[in-house]
């Protein structure tokens, strides 16, 4: 559970068939009940897992309470590549847990309930 593990859909059912001999008829529906249980999100064609969101929103919050930052802020706090935190980025803004100003977002009180 490291942040920035996000793995295409397609590596993700590949991985489920080849290391957990997974039937690919049984892959989606797996998949399916993850997200719904909010175990995991699919976003972007991208499957995540919520701890790891949750972990990301928390540190966010405690370095930017009250306060604008910019990707590369968020980038250095991930420890982690432009291209990763625009992902998470472009994501919380997507659930309203960032908004974005011109160049520098904010976070917002909205809080998710995850896995």
């Amino acid at each position: 559970d490291s942040y920035g593990y996000e793995i295409p859909a397609e590596a993700t059912k590949e991985l489920l068939k080849v290391k957990y001999a997974v039937k690919s008829q049984e892959i989606n529906s797996i998949l399916n009940v993850l997200v719904e249980e909010n175990k995991i999100l699919f976003y972007d064609n991208i499957y995540i897992s919520c701890s790891i969101l949750k972990r990301i929103h928390s540190l966010m919050k405690e370095k930017f309470a009250e306060q604008e930052f910019r990707i590369a802020d968020f980038r250095d706090l991930l420890g982690k590549n432009r291209k990763i935190a625009l992902y998470f980025l472009e994501l919380f803004d997507k659930l309203g847990m960032t908004q974005r100003h011109e160049e520098f977002r904010v976070v917002t009180n909205k809080e998710m309930i995850w896995g």
